[in-house]
């Protein structure tokens, strides 16, 4: 059974839905134009079914979500060293501008039942600390402990968002991830025959942190020798043991595609 399918079951035990998905044919192609807004027009009728596909499944799994309220938590990596645990995701929503499919945002709350304290004791420190921040829109306040100290208090409530883009120039689906596990974002950009059910299904696995392909198919595979090289590196940090390694097999290695996803952000694909 599906992810979704799973979901939509487990809705329909607590209430009644009357879902109905959208279904969207695609247009068909026109000649290939010289003019820039031609050109954009064609590729919406390639790029208009996709985004519709996406759009409808979201809709239906933040419907879905809202209702049943899965148990799962996030440890969130502010930075290398500070790690919040436990974070629980709720508020699940799809947004998009009026009368527009060309751009969306599937997003949720990353919550704790309390306040978060961390301090910093330098002042370049803590004016980095200050800007990342900012950049990901984590709510706070701060107080002066002493010279070079400052404490940041920050709101438990963090906001986690992939946003969707129909990119008309180059004829690809663009998606950026925001705060998913951590204070950065990744960009990944499809091709119109990559977004299909298949790609929906391992998007949603991967948001629940179930075990899935995501990363795979959206051409962020690990080769067997960067696993190793990051199992290892895990295993010395303290964040992989041997018996993770047995018993947890498919989670280790879905910490180890994330770590290598954010690399290969960092140094292009």
């Amino acid at each position: 059974m599906s992810i979704l399918e799973d979901l939509k079951r487990q809705a329909r035990e607590q209430t009644r839905p009357n879902l109905n998905s959208r279904q969207v044919d695609a247009e068909s192609d026109s000649s290939v134009p010289n003019d820039t807004a031609l050109r954009q027009e064609r590729n919406w009728k390639h790029l208009s079914p996709k985004m519709h596909l996406i759009y409808n499944f979201l809709r239906e799994f933040a419907y879905n979500l809202n209702i049943v309220q899965p148990d799962v938590r996030i440890n969130y990596n502010i930075t290398k060293s500070i790690v919040i645990k436990n974070m629980h995701m709720q508020d699940f929503e799809l947004v998009k501008p009026a009368e527009s499919m060309k751009d969306f945002v599937f997003r949720y709350h990353l919550i704790l039942n309390h306040r978060i304290k961390i301090t910093i004791n330098s002042e370049s420190g803590s004016e980095k600390f200050r800007e990342l921040l900012k950049k990901r829109q984590i709510k706070f306040t701060n107080d002066v402990l002493g010279p070079k100290k400052i404490l940041f208090i920050l709101e438990p409530k963090f906001i986690t968002s992939f946003c969707f883009t129909a990119d008309l120039d180059n004829c690809m689906i663009k998606l950026r991830m925001e705060n998913f596990d951590g204070a950065w974002s990744t960009t990944m950009r499809y091709t119109v025959n990559k977004v299909n059910r298949e790609l929906m299904e391992e998007l949603g696995k991967y948001i629940l942190g179930k075990d899935n392909k995501f990363m795979a198919l959206s051409g962020n595979s690990v080769s067997d020798a960067v696993r190793a090289e990051l199992r290892k590196k895990l295993r010395q940090e303290g964040k992989l043991t041997g018996s993770d390694s047995a018993n947890k097999g498919q989670s280790s290695e879905s910490l180890m595609d994330r770590t290598a996803s954010r690399l290969k952000s960092l140094f292009g694909r």
